[in-house]
């Protein structure tokens, strides 16, 4: 199987897709008044994951002459899945709704963004595809450019063997406790983004996570305040994102920021010297609804 070219046919396809929906809606913005093009966007945007699915199961049973192939296309499919689990949710809650609602215009909003992540997907698998081809042809293959300078890792039982530093967006902060999202609010927003429950009981709503093996490395303690790292955390195991570490809070804030996650747009920045930056709600509320599309009225 020509994997590179089969690739690039599916992420040609998608754009041409995406160029129907736009001159069907005449635009793609969040707030059209364009029920009927609006209802086809979402329609052609489930449909389009659903066809990228179908593709990577094939590709990954399919593949089975590297091992290192194979276990990439499975992460990324892994992935896809959880994008898809979303998305039909999210429909159900779009067909509900009415054209006047919020949650119609948000929920489609939500779904339309998990298209476009299902796209940054597949062109994913095709880098994982170049990457191999070149290790199988003996050239030096093609590395990611991390976003900013490579540090050495700290030193730990689990340390991450490359942990990237980034500059901060916005300076570190040091904040009171009393002041910031707690860790049980921060479960109750989570639930609510996920689809797991209606995020009114903090303590169905940590159960619910727990459930699901969502939670921050040493687990919810609803009333502590939340950190940065508590969010990268909770974040990245709910959207099964491969990480160097399972056992290391910055490889989920690294794996998040590579994955194009707005981490660094929303947070505080720190260094190793720093604690992890504490964290208002607002400004969860903003990186829920700018990285994962959630509806910014949680």
């Amino acid at each position: 199987m020509r994997i590179g070219a089969n690739i690039v046919c599916v992420v040609v396809a998608v754009a041409l897709v995406s160029r129907v929906m736009a001159g069907e809606t005449g635009a793609t913005d969040v707030a059209s008044s364009d029920f009927t093009g609006r209802v086809r966007q979402v329609q052609a945007s489930v449909e389009k994951i659903e066809a990228m699915l179908a593709y990577l199961t094939q590709l990954q049973q399919s593949t089975t002459n590297s091992e290192a192939r194979q276990q990439c296309v499975e992460m990324q499919l892994a992935k896809l899945i959880g994008l898809n689990e979303l998305a039909h949710k999210a429909q159900t809650r779009f067909a509900d709704a009415k054209p006047e609602d919020d949650a119609f215009e948000l929920t489609a909003a939500q779904i339309v963004s998990a298209a476009e992540r299902a796209e940054k997907i597949v062109v994913d698998v095709e880098f994982c595809s170049k990457t191999f081809k070149a290790m199988k042809n003996g050239k030096p293959s093609p590395m990611k450019t991390p976003p900013y300078p490579v540090s050495p890792a700290k030193t730990s039982t689990n340390a991450v063997t490359q942990a990237f530093i980034y500059p901060p967006s916005r300076p570190y902060v040091a904040r009171k406790e009393q002041d910031c999202l707690t860790q049980g609010k921060l479960a109750c927003l989570l639930v609510k983004v996920f689809d797991l429950g209606d995020g009114r009981s903090t303590a169905a709503s940590v159960s619910a996570l727990e459930s699901k093996g969502i939670e921050p490395l040493d687990g919810w303690k609803p009333e502590k305040a939340a950190d940065l790292d508590d969010l990268c955390v909770a974040v990245g195991r709910a959207l099964k994102i491969h990480v160097t570490s399972q056992n290391e809070a910055l490889s989920y804030d690294e794996a998040l920021r590579l994955e194009g996650f707005p981490v660094g747009e929303c947070f505080p920045g720190h260094s190793f010297n720093d604690a992890p930056p504490l964290l208002l709600e607002t400004e969860v509320r903003r990186f829920l609804a700018t990285g994962i599309g959630a509806p910014p009225s949680l």
